[in-house]
């Protein structure tokens, strides 16, 4: 790579990470890397990363078009934001689970690398009843033999009364 391609990597990489450390409701992250002439598009969520080949884009302006015209209109879903929680700048905002509606009132952690799991924490209430929860969204990989929601669900079985109820 010369040098304002590997610059133009790290800055999407920072960003990135700067986007999943502040955007707890971030699924994935878009790059668009333009070096002279070449455009490349580039992928991040947590599991890994997706680098389509380069084009030029006066031999090719069509997809350059596509490509900004994508990104400015398309829905957030298609910008990484998890359609299931919307937050302000300040955490505050809704999420929505199995059709119940809650009310995010603050984010108590967020995961801040880029890889893994993702865990984000919330403190929310429910809409109806005003009830104060812990709510937890993560990136799960699914080939994991043992899932947390699985072993959670053995264990409300129990009625323990200490661990957290699946919802």
């Amino acid at each position: 790579k010369n040098g304002a391609d590997k610059g133009a990597s790290d800055q999407i990489w920072h960003g990135a990470r700067n986007l999943f450390r502040n955007q707890p409701n971030r699924q994935f992250a878009l790059g668009v890397k333009l070096v002279a002439t070449r455009m490349t598009l580039i992928y991040i969520d947590r599991s890994g990363v997706l680098v389509s080949s380069s084009f030029d884009i006066h031999q090719d302006p069509i997809s350059f078009l596509r490509v900004v015209v994508g990104m400015c209109y398309a829905e957030d879903k298609y910008l990484g934001y998890d359609s299931s929680v919307k937050l302000d700048k300040c955490g505050v905002g809704k999420a929505s689970l199995n059709g119940r509606k809650y009310d995010v009132v603050d984010v108590v952690y967020t995961e801040s690398g880029i890889f893994g799991r993702g865990t984000v924490c919330f403190k929310v209430t429910s809409e109806n009843q005003g009830l104060t929860y812990g709510g937890k969204d993560a990136w799960v990989d699914v080939s994991r033999a043992q899932k947390e929601v699985e072993i959670l669900k053995k264990l409300n079985k129990l009625n323990i009364p200490t661990i957290p109820e699946i919802v």
